[in-house]
Order: C-alpha cells, then structure tokens, then sequence
C-alpha cells in the first residue's frame, strides 16, 4: 500500500472560505448598510486598516486556493482520490528515462497534480547513477523510507560513479526492490556490494558490457523473496537458486559458460505460472560442459498466461523443454539459431495463434541438413528491458518434414488448430517458395485467407501452378490484386493455358464500358511463367485485364529480386 504525505490543505482551504463568508456576514448588510455608512470616521478608518493588514499577507494564496475549490468543484479529475490520481500520473511517466526533469511538466500542470507529484513515494523511487547528487538527494527526501530502484546504466565518469556508490550504501538492504546495471570494469566495486546487498531484489536487469571475458557472477542470497523479472546478458546466476520462481519475465541473453541446463530451466519454468516472457539468446553450454536433461517424470509445463516465447539457441535445449510447454494465449514464437522443431502437434498449437495475429505469411520448404518447411510472418522482438519490453506477435520457426506423410499430418494439425480459433486469419499477403516436386502444397490453408491480396508462389518445377489456378478458378481468395508465380518449367502446360483462360474469362470478363486509368489501377496484376504468358496471347483471352499491364511475365529485375 503506498503512503502519502498530505502535502494540501484542503481543511485549510475550506476554513479560508468559510472565514472570508462569515466576514461578509457579519456585516449584516441587509440592517446595517446606513449604520455602517454613518458611522464614526476613526471607526471605520480602523476597521479598514484592519481588513487591509489581515488580507495583504493572504490576498494572492487565498485567491489560488479559492481558484482550486472552484476547479474541483467544476472539474471530474479534481475529484479523484489521490491514489488514483497518482496511478494515472504514473503512467505517464516515461520510465526509461526517468529523471527529476522529466517529472517537471507533469508537477507544472496544477497545483494538485504537483502535491501528487511530491507526496507520492513512487515517482521518486529511482536512485540513478547519471543524476547529479542534488536530483538524489531530492529522490531520498522524497522516499524516505520507500522501495529503491538503482539505475547504473550507461557511462558515468567515475567521480559520478563514486559519488553514486556513497550514496546507494546509506540505503537500508531492505528497501532495495531492484538493479538496472551496465556493467563495466570500472563498476567492479559497486557489483561486489551487490552481491551482499540483493536479499530484498525482486528485480534483476544486469547486462555485462564488459569485453574481456571474465563472466560476471551475482550470487543470489538465499533469503529474500522470489524474483519477479531478471534481463540477463553475459551474467551468471545460481541456477538453483530458491528465489528463481515465480517469475514473470525471464531474458537470457549471451551465456555461452555456466548457462541453466535444461534440468534447471525445467525447474524454472515449473515454478514460474505467471510467466509472461520467455527470452533465451545465444545460451548453451560450452565446450565440456553438459546441457544436463529432463527428469524422468518431467510433466507438462503449464503457462497460461505466456505471451512471448524465444528460443534463439543451439543445442538440445529447445527440443527438450518447447514440447512441453502449453501457452494458449502466446502471440510471439521464435525459434532461430539453428532450431528445427519436430513435427508434434504441440508445436502446432503453439505457433497457430500468432498466425492469427499476422497480416504477412511466408513459407519456405527447404533442404539443408534435411527438409523442412519454414514458417514467418514478421515477429519482431524489443531490444529494451523486459520492464519497457513491446514484442510484435508472429512466429518464425522450422519444422523437421522428413516425408509427404509427415508433411499431410502437420496440415491437418495446424488447419484444425487454426479452426479451433475461428477458421480465419487476417493475412493480407502470403510468399510460399516450394522446391520439392514430391510435397504436395495445402491449398486448404489459402481457405482460411479470406482477406488475401497478395499471393507469391516460388515453384521451380511448376507442379503447384495447375492445382493453384483451378483453386483461383473456384473462386478462390476474392481480393487478390496481386498475383505472381515464378517456375522454371511447366510439366503440363496446355492444361495450365486452358484452365487459366477459362479463370481468367470468369473472374474477369470484359468490360463493355471503357476502362478508365483509376479503374485500370483497382484491376489486379498477374505475373506469370513467360511460356504461359504466350500461350495466352496466342490461345486469346476475352478478358479486361490487358496482356503488358495486367497480365505480363516477370520483368527482368523481378526475376533478380524474385519478384
């Protein structure tokens, strides 16, 4: 519960009014105008000097007092309780750059809005290593007694980091509630004080910049509460530790020497329900080190509440611990460096939500190191700290296809998941490149694109082309303004030019009004194999679309660029 320091009078304001009233009716100005007007000149010239004397001292607190009644009289916001007038001057707060400044505008908009300012602990709870001493000592004054945030981020010269570090050691242990470092060489001292002073963290965000390649080690105390957030990059912590659960947020980032084997991160993430954010980059065990594995009677690990899911790593790491975990509300999948899920219908179920957050898809069978099929549509991670962190939903993850068999039963999966949310998703533009003649394509998932407008196929042997205009020829995707197909060859050519035609006659057949250079605009674009193209020219086409605008084969640079 946060304490508030009554910094307005509000009492008093309301005694100033109620004296200024009863002045004015004592007066009794409906009796005693003419014997106020008549009465003795040395009287009155006393009582005049009276009032002046009484009111000089108060005429313009008075008046801003009087100003603010009225406000609060007149105006919803004025009527707030303070903690909640507080938890919304709090938000609009940018706390990535914190500073007393910052807070200036805000306290300069009223006088309530400052008396919030100033009473609330909360805006004061930064204690940064880039601050002048005076901005401290303002934030102590101000948070007396309340929880501590130390910010040691960025280059401070060291004169700023001493006086930084004398000052941070005048803080009760208990009130500190978190660390936000860059750590340097020169922040040596300042990290071995915190390892004696972090029972009271719930918040850990320390990022080595270090270049040598010493790790750097925070030993948790054991006592303390469990962590809430750690953003960790090149720092080492007692994997084991009791207070890693519970944990919302966790970021692991560039430990390639004592990383969490996957017995720890098990451990971890089964204790951690309420995780929000999972990020591991670039963590591994090195060279000798063993990346440990599951328990034997290793369970499901429930995260209901997940949204952001990251395994950018090598090893066996991912394939151990994704599988088990179950997060229905995730919007953000990635799993890169390296990673080639297998084809389980729980990873089919991971990755179908954030497809129905996406406006792009792109599909990429390929064959290195065996096949696989790789799924993207344009997730994008936030580099900042996991306290100011906004990830973009999508996925980008490969998928083991080792067989037409396989490949029909990862379909099936990801399309009756995807009816589980609705049977539709909002893709706008989808880019498949398919290279194996013997994988067939699911045209079933272009039915769950009913706001398709663009579409790119890349088919080396052109086995897609024909299913893919019959599909077009029903009536397929509604919208398209865009399509193109790019194939080196075209193994049953006379039926792609016979079904393309009579697709082409019926989705778009002739206009008997002259088409205007707006119109020509909204018509879509074909870009077709060039053998197609003129077979077209040579069969004829009553259509509107017009062969060398609309319908035409890949430009020269469109074949550079693939487009």
């Amino acid at each position: 519960m946060q304490s508030y320091s009554t910094s307005t009078n509000t009492s008093g304001d309301q005694c100033i009014a109620d004296n200024t009233v009863s002045t004015c009716s004592n007066l009794n100005v409906g009796q005693g105008t003419t014997s106020y007007v008549e009465s003795d000149s040395a009287l009155d010239r006393e009582f005049s000097e009276d009032a002046e004397h009484i009111q000089k001292p108060f005429t313009h607190e008075t008046a801003a007092k009087l100003n603010r009644l009225r406000n609060q009289e007149h105006s919803l916001i004025y009527r707030l309780p303070p903690e909640l007038l507080a938890e919304i001057l709090l938000l609009a707060v940018d706390w990535r750059l914190w500073s007393v400044e910052q807070l200036r505008p805000l306290a300069s908009v009223s006088t309530s809005w400052r008396d919030t300012i100033l009473s609330c602990t909360r805006f004061w709870s930064v204690m940064d290593a880039l601050a002048s001493e005076k901005a401290r000592r303002t934030a102590m004054k101000r948070n007396p007694e309340g929880p501590v945030d130390l910010w040691c981020k960025g280059r401070p010269s060291a004169s700023a980091l001493e006086s930084f570090i004398n000052d941070v050691k005048t803080i009760k242990q208990t009130r500190l509630r978190s660390v936000v470092c860059d750590y340097r060489e020169e922040m040596s001292e300042f990290m071995k004080w915190l390892q004696d002073q972090n029972s009271a963290f719930i918040d850990v965000l320390i990022t080595n910049d270090c270049t040598s390649s010493v790790p750097v080690h925070l030993e948790l105390s054991s006592e303390g509460p469990a962590l809430r957030h750690i953003d960790i990059r090149a720092v080492i912590l007692p994997w084991q530790s009791p207070r890693l659960t519970n944990l919302r947020t966790i970021h692991l980032a560039y430990l390639r020497f004592s990383a969490p084997q996957v017995n720890h991160l098990y451990t971890i993430l089964s204790s951690s329900p309420e995780l929000e954010r999972l990020s591991l980059v670039s963590v591994g065990a090195a060279d000798g080190e063993s990346p440990g594995s599951l328990p034997a009677t290793a369970r499901l690990i429930e995260l209901p509440v997940l949204k952001t899911l990251v395994f950018e790593v090598a090893g066996t790491i991912a394939q151990e611990v994704i599988p088990l975990i179950r997060a229905s509300e995730c919007h953000t999948v990635i799993a890169d460096g390296g990673v080639v899920l297998e084809p389980r219908e729980p990873i089919m179920k991971l990755i179908a939500k954030p497809i129905t957050l996406s406006d792009t898809l792109m599909l990429r069978m390929e064959d290195r190191n065996g096949t696989f099929i790789h799924i993207f549509s344009g997730p994008s991670l936030s580099d900042s700290r996991v306290y100011w962190v906004r990830d973009r939903p999508g996925v980008n993850v490969k998928i083991a296809i080792p067989s037409a068999r396989v490949l029909s039963m990862f379909w099936n999966w990801l399309d009756s998941t995807l009816l589980s949310y609705g049977g539709t998703i909002p893709i706008t533009s989808l880019d498949v490149e398919w290279t194996e003649q013997d994988f067939p394509f699911p045209f079933s998932l272009l039915e769950h694109c009913p706001v398709l407008t663009r579409l790119r196929f890349s088919d080396d042997f052109g086995t897609i082309l024909h299913p893919l205009i019959q599909f077009l020829g029903a009536n397929g995707t509604p919208n398209l303004e865009y399509f193109r197909f790019f194939a080196k060859t075209i193994p049953n050519l006379e039926d792609c030019v016979s079904d393309t035609k009579e697709m082409l006659e019926r989705r778009y057949p002739p206009s008997t009004d002259e088409v205007d250079a707006d119109e020509a605009k909204a018509l879509p674009v074909f870009r077709l194999p060039q053998a197609l193209v003129n077979a077209l020219q040579q069969r004829g086409v009553s259509t509107s679309l017009n062969f060398g605008k609309q319908i035409n084969g890949p430009t020269m640079f469109g074949r550079l660029l693939g487009l």
